[in-house]
């Protein structure tokens, strides 16, 4: 049962990481624009806030989602993980 809870802990690390390393390079082009060289201090900043809080808004639903499944007690599983997400939508919103 612990290596279920560590390969979540994991899966949930890596889209985190990805989303936020995909979105920093994005944005930095972005910023940087046809401008030669790297960002400045302001620009890597914000580009790096900005990438945390879009991997955080995608990837706390899915953290949510764990942390319910894992604090059920024995035998009390839900059918699938869509289901637990449709339940706590319901009733938290």
């Amino acid at each position: 049962d612990s290596m279920c809870v560590s390969n979540g802990q994991v899966a949930k690390g890596m889209i985190n990481s990805g989303i936020r390393f995909t979105t920093y390079t994005q944005l930095s082009k972005v910023i940087r624009g046809s401008r030669e060289g790297g960002l400045g201090a302001g620009e890597s900043m914000t580009a790096g806030v900005a990438a945390g809080l879009f991997s955080a808004l995608v990837t706390q639903p899915i953290d949510t989602v764990k942390t319910n499944m894992q604090s059920l007690a024995p035998g009390a599983y839900r059918r699938s993980v869509f289901a637990c997400f449709k339940e706590l939508v319901r009733q938290d919103g």
